[in-house]
Protein backbone atom coordinates (compact mmCIF):
# COMPACT_ATOMS: atom_id res chain seq x y z
CA UNK A 1 0.00 0.00 0.00
CA UNK A 2 1.18 3.30 -1.04
CA UNK A 3 2.02 5.83 1.41
CA UNK A 4 2.44 9.86 0.32
CA UNK A 5 5.18 11.96 1.79
CA UNK A 6 2.21 14.22 3.35
CA UNK A 7 0.68 11.54 5.21
CA UNK A 8 4.42 10.38 6.39
CA UNK A 9 4.66 13.50 8.12
CA UNK A 10 1.11 13.32 9.93
CA UNK A 11 1.41 10.09 11.33
CA UNK A 12 5.38 11.28 12.37
CA UNK A 13 3.19 14.40 13.95
CA UNK A 14 0.62 12.01 15.50
CA UNK A 15 3.69 9.75 16.97
CA UNK A 16 6.21 12.77 18.21
CA UNK A 17 3.31 14.52 20.54
CA UNK A 18 2.01 11.02 21.81
CA UNK A 19 5.80 9.96 22.66
CA UNK A 20 6.38 13.39 24.47
CA UNK A 21 3.59 12.78 26.26
CA UNK A 22 4.88 9.15 27.39
CA UNK A 23 8.00 10.65 28.47
CA UNK A 24 6.52 12.54 30.82
CA UNK A 25 4.58 9.93 32.55
CA UNK A 26 6.58 7.38 32.04
CA UNK A 27 9.44 7.05 34.97
CA UNK A 28 13.17 6.17 34.13
CA UNK A 29 13.45 3.12 33.37
CA UNK A 30 16.14 0.82 30.93
CA UNK A 31 12.97 0.74 28.62
CA UNK A 32 11.62 4.29 28.57
CA UNK A 33 15.35 4.88 27.34
CA UNK A 34 15.56 2.77 24.42
CA UNK A 35 12.64 4.65 22.85
CA UNK A 36 13.75 8.44 23.99
CA UNK A 37 16.47 8.77 21.24
CA UNK A 38 13.88 8.96 18.53
CA UNK A 39 10.30 9.21 18.57
CA UNK A 40 9.25 6.65 15.82
CA UNK A 41 12.14 4.12 16.38
CA UNK A 42 9.83 1.73 18.21
CA UNK A 43 7.41 1.98 15.36
CA UNK A 44 10.42 1.12 12.50
CA UNK A 45 11.45 -1.79 14.38
CA UNK A 46 8.06 -3.51 14.58
CA UNK A 47 8.02 -2.51 10.43
CA UNK A 48 10.73 -4.53 10.01
CA UNK A 49 10.40 -7.76 12.43
CA UNK A 50 10.87 -10.63 10.53
CA UNK A 51 9.06 -13.99 11.04
CA UNK A 52 9.03 -17.16 9.50
CA UNK A 53 6.22 -17.82 7.19
CA UNK A 54 3.43 -20.97 9.15
CA UNK A 55 3.58 -22.78 5.37
CA UNK A 56 6.97 -22.90 3.72
CA UNK A 57 9.11 -21.33 6.26
CA UNK A 58 10.14 -18.02 4.48
CA UNK A 59 10.86 -15.14 6.00
CA UNK A 60 8.46 -12.26 6.02
CA UNK A 61 7.55 -8.83 7.45
CA UNK A 62 5.06 -9.05 10.79
CA UNK A 63 2.74 -11.64 8.64
CA UNK A 64 1.82 -15.19 9.35
CA UNK A 65 2.14 -16.31 5.47
CA UNK A 66 4.35 -15.11 2.79
CA UNK A 67 1.94 -15.03 -0.35
CA UNK A 68 -1.68 -15.61 -0.56
CA UNK A 69 -0.90 -18.99 -1.96
CA UNK A 70 0.51 -20.13 1.20
CA UNK A 71 -2.27 -19.17 2.95
CA UNK A 72 -4.84 -20.72 0.59
CA UNK A 73 -2.51 -23.90 0.98
CA UNK A 74 -2.97 -23.80 4.94
CA UNK A 75 -6.80 -23.07 4.40
CA UNK A 76 -7.53 -25.92 2.16
CA UNK A 77 -7.15 -29.35 3.25
CA UNK A 78 -4.54 -31.08 0.20
CA UNK A 79 -4.04 -34.63 -0.66
CA UNK A 80 -0.85 -35.92 -1.72
CA UNK A 81 -1.17 -38.06 -4.97
CA UNK A 82 1.90 -39.43 -7.25
CA UNK A 83 1.87 -38.97 -10.91
CA UNK A 84 0.80 -42.43 -12.90
CA UNK A 85 4.27 -41.71 -15.22
CA UNK A 86 7.08 -39.93 -13.30
CA UNK A 87 5.37 -40.99 -9.80
CA UNK A 88 6.07 -37.93 -8.33
CA UNK A 89 3.81 -36.53 -5.16
CA UNK A 90 1.43 -34.14 -6.14
CA UNK A 91 -0.59 -31.60 -3.71
CA UNK A 92 -3.88 -31.80 -5.41
CA UNK A 93 -7.18 -30.40 -3.38
CA UNK A 94 -9.30 -33.14 -3.32
CA UNK A 95 -12.05 -31.96 -5.88
CA UNK A 96 -8.75 -32.06 -8.41
CA UNK A 97 -7.94 -35.66 -7.68
CA UNK A 98 -9.08 -37.99 -10.87
CA UNK A 99 -8.74 -41.33 -11.72
CA UNK A 100 -5.61 -40.77 -13.16
CA UNK A 101 -3.43 -37.92 -12.00
CA UNK A 102 -0.19 -36.28 -14.17
CA UNK A 103 1.81 -33.81 -12.82
CA UNK A 104 1.97 -32.25 -16.58
CA UNK A 105 1.03 -32.63 -20.04
CA UNK A 106 4.42 -34.32 -20.79
CA UNK A 107 3.84 -36.81 -18.19
CA UNK A 108 0.12 -37.41 -19.60
CA UNK A 109 1.26 -38.01 -23.40
CA UNK A 110 3.86 -40.13 -22.86
CA UNK A 111 1.82 -42.58 -20.06
CA UNK A 112 -1.27 -43.11 -23.33
CA UNK A 113 1.81 -43.93 -25.72
CA UNK A 114 2.88 -46.83 -26.47
CA UNK A 115 1.67 -50.77 -26.21
CA UNK A 116 1.33 -50.47 -22.40
CA UNK A 117 -1.15 -47.33 -22.57
CA UNK A 118 -5.25 -48.97 -22.14
CA UNK A 119 -6.08 -46.98 -25.35
CA UNK A 120 -3.55 -48.81 -27.42
CA UNK A 121 -5.23 -50.61 -30.24
CA UNK A 122 -2.53 -51.96 -32.26
CA UNK A 123 -0.87 -49.19 -33.56
CA UNK A 124 -0.01 -48.24 -36.75
CA UNK A 125 -1.53 -50.20 -39.78
CA UNK A 126 -0.13 -50.97 -43.14
CA UNK A 127 -2.31 -50.35 -46.18
CA UNK A 128 -1.57 -49.76 -49.96
CA UNK A 129 -2.90 -46.66 -51.79
CA UNK A 130 -6.20 -47.72 -53.79
CA UNK A 131 -4.35 -46.14 -57.13
CA UNK A 132 -0.73 -46.21 -57.12
CA UNK A 133 -0.19 -48.80 -54.93
CA UNK A 134 1.96 -47.48 -52.17
CA UNK A 135 3.17 -48.95 -48.97
CA UNK A 136 1.75 -46.47 -46.26
CA UNK A 137 0.93 -46.12 -43.00
CA UNK A 138 -2.06 -45.29 -41.33
CA UNK A 139 -4.00 -45.20 -38.12
CA UNK A 140 -6.95 -47.94 -38.14
CA UNK A 141 -9.55 -45.49 -37.57
CA UNK A 142 -8.22 -44.01 -41.10
CA UNK A 143 -8.30 -46.92 -42.91
CA UNK A 144 -11.36 -47.38 -45.48
CA UNK A 145 -12.40 -49.76 -47.84
CA UNK A 146 -10.67 -47.70 -50.24
CA UNK A 147 -7.50 -45.58 -48.80
CA UNK A 148 -5.34 -43.26 -51.03
CA UNK A 149 -1.74 -41.18 -50.26
CA UNK A 150 -3.27 -38.27 -51.05
CA UNK A 151 -5.69 -36.34 -53.24
CA UNK A 152 -4.22 -36.62 -56.50
CA UNK A 153 -4.38 -40.27 -56.25
CA UNK A 154 -8.42 -40.11 -55.08
CA UNK A 155 -8.90 -37.78 -57.80
CA UNK A 156 -7.04 -40.04 -60.97
CA UNK A 157 -9.21 -43.07 -59.03
CA UNK A 158 -12.32 -41.63 -59.73
CA UNK A 159 -11.70 -40.57 -63.21
CA UNK A 160 -10.70 -44.08 -64.26
CA UNK A 161 -13.37 -45.93 -61.87
CA UNK A 162 -16.38 -43.42 -62.02
CA UNK A 163 -16.89 -42.44 -64.62
CA UNK A 164 -19.60 -43.34 -67.70
CA UNK A 165 -21.21 -46.50 -66.96
CA UNK A 166 -19.14 -47.14 -63.97
CA UNK A 167 -20.35 -44.69 -62.53
CA UNK A 168 -23.43 -44.88 -59.56
CA UNK A 169 -25.10 -42.11 -60.73
CA UNK A 170 -25.32 -43.12 -64.43
CA UNK A 171 -28.74 -43.27 -65.99
CA UNK A 172 -28.30 -44.56 -69.63
CA UNK A 173 -25.90 -41.61 -70.93
CA UNK A 174 -27.45 -38.84 -73.89
CA UNK A 175 -30.43 -39.54 -75.70
CA UNK A 176 -30.66 -38.55 -79.23
CA UNK A 177 -33.81 -36.55 -79.67
CA UNK A 178 -35.35 -34.08 -82.90
CA UNK A 179 -35.86 -30.94 -83.25
CA UNK A 180 -39.39 -29.97 -83.48
CA UNK A 181 -38.62 -26.44 -85.35
CA UNK A 182 -35.47 -27.57 -87.38
CA UNK A 183 -36.45 -31.38 -87.24
CA UNK A 184 -32.17 -31.97 -86.85
CA UNK A 185 -30.82 -34.36 -83.97
CA UNK A 186 -29.59 -32.72 -81.01
CA UNK A 187 -28.49 -34.96 -77.46
CA UNK A 188 -29.58 -34.31 -74.19
CA UNK A 189 -29.28 -35.95 -70.90
CA UNK A 190 -32.09 -38.47 -69.94
CA UNK A 191 -33.53 -36.66 -67.21
CA UNK A 192 -34.31 -34.09 -69.49
CA UNK A 193 -36.27 -36.07 -71.83
CA UNK A 194 -40.08 -34.75 -70.64
CA UNK A 195 -39.46 -31.19 -70.95
CA UNK A 196 -36.66 -30.54 -74.26
CA UNK A 197 -38.09 -30.13 -77.73
CA UNK A 198 -36.01 -28.13 -79.18
CA UNK A 199 -31.90 -27.76 -79.84
CA UNK A 200 -31.82 -23.83 -79.33
CA UNK A 201 -33.77 -20.97 -78.00
CA UNK A 202 -33.54 -19.43 -81.61
CA UNK A 203 -36.05 -22.77 -82.89
CA UNK A 204 -37.57 -22.03 -79.69
CA UNK A 205 -38.68 -18.64 -80.52
CA UNK A 206 -39.36 -19.18 -83.95
CA UNK A 207 -42.12 -22.15 -83.39
CA UNK A 208 -43.71 -20.01 -80.70
CA UNK A 209 -43.78 -17.39 -83.04
CA UNK A 210 -45.31 -19.32 -85.81
CA UNK A 211 -47.71 -21.65 -83.20
CA UNK A 212 -48.13 -19.35 -80.48
CA UNK A 213 -49.13 -16.26 -81.75
CA UNK A 214 -52.55 -13.99 -83.23
CA UNK A 215 -55.32 -16.26 -82.57
CA UNK A 216 -53.38 -19.65 -81.89
CA UNK A 217 -52.05 -18.16 -78.57
CA UNK A 218 -54.12 -19.33 -75.73
CA UNK A 219 -54.22 -16.04 -73.95
CA UNK A 220 -56.27 -15.10 -77.47
CA UNK A 221 -59.70 -14.52 -76.49
CA UNK A 222 -61.35 -11.00 -76.44
CA UNK A 223 -64.54 -9.52 -75.41
CA UNK A 224 -66.31 -6.59 -77.46
CA UNK A 225 -67.29 -3.57 -75.47
CA UNK A 226 -67.52 -0.21 -75.72
CA UNK A 227 -65.70 3.38 -74.47
CA UNK A 228 -68.13 4.56 -71.65
CA UNK A 229 -67.13 7.83 -72.97
CA UNK A 230 -66.95 8.07 -77.06
CA UNK A 231 -68.21 4.59 -77.25
CA UNK A 232 -65.25 3.50 -79.63
CA UNK A 233 -65.52 -0.31 -80.06
CA UNK A 234 -62.95 -1.81 -78.14
CA UNK A 235 -61.55 -5.54 -77.87
CA UNK A 236 -60.16 -6.41 -74.54
CA UNK A 237 -59.15 -9.57 -72.40
CA UNK A 238 -61.85 -11.01 -69.72
CA UNK A 239 -59.65 -10.30 -66.78
CA UNK A 240 -59.88 -6.35 -67.77
CA UNK A 241 -63.09 -6.16 -68.65
CA UNK A 242 -65.58 -3.99 -65.79
CA UNK A 243 -68.42 -1.96 -65.45
CA UNK A 244 -66.91 0.97 -67.32
CA UNK A 245 -64.07 0.56 -69.59
CA UNK A 246 -62.52 3.33 -71.55
CA UNK A 247 -60.24 3.61 -74.58
CA UNK A 248 -57.61 5.99 -73.18
CA UNK A 249 -57.13 8.25 -69.93
CA UNK A 250 -58.03 11.33 -71.89
CA UNK A 251 -61.33 9.52 -72.00
CA UNK A 252 -61.32 8.22 -68.18
CA UNK A 253 -60.91 11.83 -66.92
CA UNK A 254 -63.35 13.38 -69.15
CA UNK A 255 -66.26 10.61 -68.33
CA UNK A 256 -65.18 11.35 -64.01
CA UNK A 257 -65.01 14.86 -64.16
CA UNK A 258 -68.72 14.80 -65.64
CA UNK A 259 -70.05 11.29 -63.96
CA UNK A 260 -68.31 11.12 -60.35
CA UNK A 261 -68.12 15.26 -59.19
CA UNK A 262 -70.42 16.94 -57.24
CA UNK A 263 -73.26 14.51 -55.76
CA UNK A 264 -72.75 11.86 -57.92
CA UNK A 265 -69.16 11.72 -56.30
CA UNK A 266 -69.01 8.74 -53.92
CA UNK A 267 -67.49 10.63 -50.81
CA UNK A 268 -70.43 13.02 -51.22
CA UNK A 269 -71.20 14.30 -47.71
CA UNK A 270 -74.05 17.28 -48.84
CA UNK A 271 -71.59 19.66 -49.72
CA UNK A 272 -69.61 20.55 -46.71
CA UNK A 273 -66.37 21.07 -48.57
CA UNK A 274 -68.31 24.25 -49.66
CA UNK A 275 -69.21 25.35 -46.41
CA UNK A 276 -67.07 28.94 -44.86
CA UNK A 277 -64.57 28.71 -42.34
CA UNK A 278 -65.36 30.40 -39.45
CA UNK A 279 -63.47 34.00 -38.92
CA UNK A 280 -61.71 32.10 -35.64
CA UNK A 281 -60.04 29.86 -38.12
CA UNK A 282 -57.51 31.89 -39.01
CA UNK A 283 -54.11 32.35 -39.89
CA UNK A 284 -52.58 33.05 -36.04
CA UNK A 285 -54.92 30.45 -34.87
CA UNK A 286 -53.49 28.14 -37.67
CA UNK A 287 -49.58 29.42 -36.02
CA UNK A 288 -50.32 28.84 -32.86
CA UNK A 289 -51.79 24.70 -33.85
CA UNK A 290 -48.19 23.95 -35.99
CA UNK A 291 -45.68 25.61 -33.07
CA UNK A 292 -48.18 23.91 -29.91
CA UNK A 293 -47.28 20.45 -32.39
CA UNK A 294 -43.90 21.45 -33.06
CA UNK A 295 -44.38 21.35 -37.20
CA UNK A 296 -44.53 18.18 -37.02
CA UNK A 297 -47.54 15.88 -38.39
CA UNK A 298 -49.12 13.51 -35.63
CA UNK A 299 -49.70 10.33 -37.82
CA UNK A 300 -46.07 10.05 -39.93
CA UNK A 301 -44.01 12.59 -37.31
CA UNK A 302 -42.41 14.14 -40.42
CA UNK A 303 -42.88 18.01 -40.60
CA UNK A 304 -46.17 19.31 -41.64
CA UNK A 305 -48.31 22.55 -41.71
CA UNK A 306 -51.71 21.56 -42.30
CA UNK A 307 -54.26 22.13 -39.88
CA UNK A 308 -57.00 19.32 -39.54
CA UNK A 309 -60.32 19.33 -37.87
CA UNK A 310 -60.26 16.55 -35.74
CA UNK A 311 -64.24 15.77 -35.64
CA UNK A 312 -64.30 17.43 -39.30
CA UNK A 313 -66.47 20.12 -38.11
CA UNK A 314 -65.44 23.90 -39.46
CA UNK A 315 -66.97 25.38 -36.85
CA UNK A 316 -65.55 23.68 -33.81
CA UNK A 317 -62.31 25.57 -34.14
CA UNK A 318 -60.82 25.22 -31.09
CA UNK A 319 -57.54 24.19 -29.98
CA UNK A 320 -58.06 20.54 -28.91
CA UNK A 321 -60.08 19.97 -32.03
CA UNK A 322 -57.12 20.96 -34.53
CA UNK A 323 -54.01 19.33 -34.96
CA UNK A 324 -50.91 19.56 -37.09
CA UNK A 325 -50.97 16.97 -40.35
CA UNK A 326 -48.25 16.58 -43.29
CA UNK A 327 -50.00 17.21 -46.92
CA UNK A 328 -50.15 13.16 -47.57
CA UNK A 329 -51.35 12.04 -44.06
CA UNK A 330 -54.17 15.36 -44.29
CA UNK A 331 -55.14 13.37 -47.71
CA UNK A 332 -55.86 10.20 -46.17
CA UNK A 333 -57.86 11.49 -43.62
CA UNK A 334 -60.49 12.39 -45.93
CA UNK A 335 -61.57 8.54 -46.17
CA UNK A 336 -62.07 6.37 -43.26
CA UNK A 337 -63.28 9.47 -41.10
CA UNK A 338 -64.88 7.25 -38.36
CA UNK A 339 -61.28 5.47 -37.91
CA UNK A 340 -59.11 8.66 -38.30
CA UNK A 341 -61.45 10.93 -35.71
CA UNK A 342 -60.89 7.88 -32.99
CA UNK A 343 -57.24 7.64 -33.88
CA UNK A 344 -56.45 11.51 -33.92
CA UNK A 345 -58.77 11.52 -30.55
CA UNK A 346 -56.67 8.91 -29.10
CA UNK A 347 -53.22 10.84 -30.08
CA UNK A 348 -54.49 14.64 -29.05
CA UNK A 349 -55.56 13.47 -25.50
CA UNK A 350 -52.56 11.82 -25.29
CA UNK A 351 -50.59 14.78 -25.83
CA UNK A 352 -51.36 16.56 -23.11
CA UNK A 353 -50.59 13.72 -20.64
CA UNK A 354 -47.15 12.38 -21.77
CA UNK A 355 -44.12 13.49 -23.91
CA UNK A 356 -44.60 13.86 -27.84
CA UNK A 357 -42.16 10.88 -27.57
CA UNK A 358 -44.03 8.23 -26.43
CA UNK A 359 -46.90 9.10 -29.44
CA UNK A 360 -45.13 6.86 -32.04
CA UNK A 361 -46.63 4.11 -30.19
CA UNK A 362 -50.18 5.17 -30.31
CA UNK A 363 -49.96 6.55 -34.02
Amino acid sequence: MECHAWQSGLVYLALHEWHRDWVALVPDTPARNRVVGHPVAWWYNRQTTMIKCEQCSEPTKNRHFCSRKCLSKSQRKWVVVACDQCKKDLERSPSRVRRHNFCDKKCKDEWQSGEDSPYWKGGLALFKCAQCHKDLERAPSQVGERTFCDQECYYKWQSENLCGEDSPNWAGGPITLTCKQCKNEYTVDSYRIEDSNFCSRECHGKWRSENLAGANSPFWERVKTKCAQCYKDLELQPCIVKEHNFCSNKCRGKWGSENLSGKNAPNWKGGLSFDPYPPTFNEPFKRTIRERDNYICAICWLPGKHVHHIDYNKQNTVLKNCITLCVNCHATTNSNRSYWQTQLSQLQEARHTRPMESLATLS
